[in-house]
């Protein structure tokens, strides 16, 4: 895999790696950048972890990971990221052994990948898309041949993210340092461009006007830390905003949103969205990729347009005002995020496992 901070990747490795624990599968994690991070969040949770020593494009790379193939006696080398898609392919055939790439979210694609994509075509044994949508991209903005795609969603553990009681919200909030009665607009993200933060920023300008007591918190982290800090300055609302950064304790804190947005351009299985649903929140989200196939307007969720503000805070106006159709939506959400569990999504990526080895 790819390094980054844990993240929703990070996270559904844990959560696998506990829903297939057993006899027919173990599960060990080697990471091409030196991420402590990583690391620590997936040992504390009895994953077996290893770091690429080699420089990030370095051709030794294939080597190392044909070395660990060898000690660990590898079966399946599954590949999530460019760099982890490019550089295991080669490692697996060279080994003797299976991948499967896959593909989290639908990119813009660089003309360097597409060429690597294009030429590893034939080496790619199965792939995994999280979406129709993201199988789409596969298709065309990775040169993965259609008949080779499967798709399966991301799943949630339910059993950490219990539909919220009134006890957790009152917990929450108290973590937070938010009174009950505070008008509380929340979103989990990361920082990057296609998270499409900034227009959550620009909503809440128009949501705090309505409502001058309301709070806006941000958990996440990530390159565009300082540019949205200085957005919300800028806006006058920075007093406003609650910024969490990264926290891994996340059910224990989104009980406390009375709406929960996600801002996104453009999203493949969207964890934090499933993540929402289960915990029963009242969700925002914009109309793109798999959102679109996880959402039902006003009956699950509230769509609205990408890069569009004035929307975004129309929408979270309208469900603080309107409390009985915030309860609808939230009542469904956590009806709806029963079907998208973390066993489901295991067991069909171990079925993937079985269909590869047969």
């Amino acid at each position: 895999m790819d390094g980054t901070n844990p993240s929703s990747c990070t996270i559904l490795f844990g959560g696998w790696a506990k829903s297939m624990a057993g006899p027919e599968c173990e599960f060990e994690v080697l990471s091409l950048a030196q991420d402590q991070q990583i690391g620590d969040y997936l040992r504390e949770r009895g994953i077996e972890v290893f770091f690429i020593s080699s420089p990030r494009y370095s051709p030794k790379i294939v080597g190392e990971i044909c070395k660990l193939i060898a000690e660990r006696n590898i079966d399946i080398v599954h590949l999530h990221g460019y760099g982890a898609a490019h550089f295991g392919r080669i490692a697996a055939r060279k080994s003797g052994v299976k991948n499967v790439v896959h593909e989290h979210a639908a990119l813009k694609v660089k003309p360097q990948h597409y060429l690597l994509d294009r030429l590893l075509r034939e080496k790619t044994d199965i792939a995994v898309a999280v979406s129709e949508s993201v199988r789409d991209f596969m298709i065309d903005g990775r040169n993965i041949p259609a008949d080779r795609i499967r798709v399966i969603g991301n799943g949630v553990d339910l059993t950490r993210f219990p539909e919220k009681t009134p006890t957790a919200i009152r917990e929450a909030r108290d973590l937070i340092e938010v009174g009950p009665d505070v008008p509380l607009i929340g979103t989990v993200t990361r920082f990057r461009e296609e998270k499409g933060n900034e227009f959550l920023i620009a909503a809440f300008e128009q949501i705090h006007s309505r409502f001058n007591d309301a709070r806006l918190v941000v958990i996440g982290d990530g390159e565009l830390r300082e540019s949205l800090h200085k957005l919300a300055s800028q806006k006058n609302i920075g007093g406003a905003v609650r910024w969490l950064g990264f926290r891994s304790d996340l059910e224990k804190l989104m009980p406390a949103f009375d709406v929960h947005v996600i801002p996104s351009l453009t999203e493949g299985f969207p964890l934090a969205l499933a993540e929402g649903m289960a915990v029963g929140n009242a969700m925002v989200v914009t109309e793109v990729g798999g959102m679109k196939e996880i959402g039902s307007d006003r009956e699950n969720v509230l769509f609205v347009p990408s890069c569009d503000s004035a929307a975004i805070a129309e929408a979270c106006i309208s469900l603080l005002e309107d409390r009985q159709f915030a309860q609808k939506l939230a009542h469904n959400a956590r009806r709806s995020a029963e079907s998208m569990s973390i066993d489901q999504s295991a067991k069909r990526i171990v079925n993937v496992y079985m269909e590869l080895l047969s």
